[in-house]
């Protein structure tokens, strides 16, 4: 009995590590898909970027490694929690920017706002050298969907990489993707 216990649980150990890797967010450059998020009222969507790289300094004014915002931009695609898997997505988008070596976490319809009780501040226009992010609008409560941040328009040598948990305080844990 304990050896058939045993290996169910390497089983089942097995499988959530594989699962996790296999929808995991792309790491290493500078487009990012995370393919679950939620919006349910009981449910949080925690994303974390990181941007590394040489992309985010910039040499041509003369002063050797002056920071500069790396431009991201997020594009969520939704759909009600009841829609059939056929219903088409709703689109929204919207830019953000990042700074050198920045970490940031946000939660995606803003539920709780990292930036206020870390005391970074938000804004939609990034004040100079300041990180934003891009949440979705409350009319979008009750849906699931993905997100992509892209960093296109990103300096060259930009890499970004990234994370997501999501919490349903019904239900438990839902997912967490990682690199």
């Amino acid at each position: 009995m304990q050896k058939s216990f045993q290996k169910s649980l390497l089983a089942v150990a097995a499988a959530a590590a594989l699962s996790s890797t296999a929808f995991a967010a792309e790491v290493g450059t500078n487009k990012l898909i995370f393919p679950y998020i939620s919006t349910a009222s009981t449910a949080y969507s925690f994303i974390t970027l990181t941007n590394r790289g040489s992309g985010s300094t910039n040499t041509s004014s003369g002063a050797a490694n002056r920071l500069v915002n790396v431009p991201m931009h997020f594009v969520y695609g939704t759909k009600a929690q009841t829609a059939a898997n056929s219903a088409a997505c709703e689109h929204a988008d919207g830019d953000a920017s990042a700074t050198a070596n920045d970490v940031m976490t946000f939660e995606v319809m803003d539920k709780v706002n990292m930036f206020t009780l870390t005391g970074e501040g938000v804004g939609t226009v990034p004040s100079p050298l300041t990180s934003s992010y891009y949440p979705l609008a409350a009319a979008n409560t009750g849906r699931h969907g993905f997100l992509i941040v892209n960093g296109n328009n990103a300096p060259v040598g930009t890499t970004l990489y990234g994370s997501a948990v999501v919490i349903d305080t019904a239900t438990g844990l839902v997912t967490s993707l990682r690199p």
